[in-house]
């Protein structure tokens, strides 16, 4: 899709059109049913798996066959090592769409990556001194594109990143310099 085309679409879902985007949640617990048909074994740690991978099922399916290989299944052994698996397949498909990304949005979402807890907008730019007009298009296009999370707490608004994406961008862009 064409930058215009994307602009026109966002700026028609925010009017009071018949336009409207629906942002799409992972499938939650229903996820456990990709992991039944892979095989894994242990249910109980299942969520854990599925909150990890925000229960995207691209994701999911890549993980799982990752664990029934090398762990026959078990997702608790998996677990035990406190690591996320991306895999080719999946660094390619997060590889494609921050291809999409402008330099002053990967400089934002490693920004973002290094920080353990959600951040704030003044959070934000004090760390890479942004403008405040640059850096609300940033988190803007990003938020569009599904690539941040956003929380509200106290009225405030937070941003992350899902683990996965973290991982991906700490170790593809803010290892080469894009952000400090």
């Amino acid at each position: 899709m064409r930058c215009t085309q994307k602009l026109e679409i966002v700026a028609l879902n925010r009017e009071n059109a018949r336009v409207r985007t629906l942002p799409l949640d992972g499938l939650g617990a229903a996820a456990g049913e990709i992991l039944r048909e892979k095989g894994l074994l242990e249910p109980e740690k299942w969520e854990t798996l599925i909150n990890i991978y925000r229960g995207n099922p691209f994701w999911l399916k890549i993980v799982a066959a990752m664990i029934q290989e090398l762990f026959s299944g078990r997702v608790a052994e998996f677990l035990k090592y406190n690591t996320l698996f991306l895999g080719d397949e999946l660094k390619a498909r997060l590889q494609q769409q921050c291809d999409r990304l402008s330099e002053l949005e990967k400089q934002v979402m490693c920004c973002i990556a290094n920080e353990i807890e959600p951040v704030s907008i003044s959070q934000i730019i004090e760390k890479v001194q942004l403008s405040p007009d640059n850096l609300c298009n940033a988190l803007l296009s990003l938020g569009n594109r599904a690539l941040i999370e956003k929380e509200e707490q106290d009225h405030q608004a937070l941003f992350s990143l899902s683990p996965v994406m973290r991982q991906y961008v700490k170790t593809e862009y803010c290892r080469e310099g894009i952000a400090t």
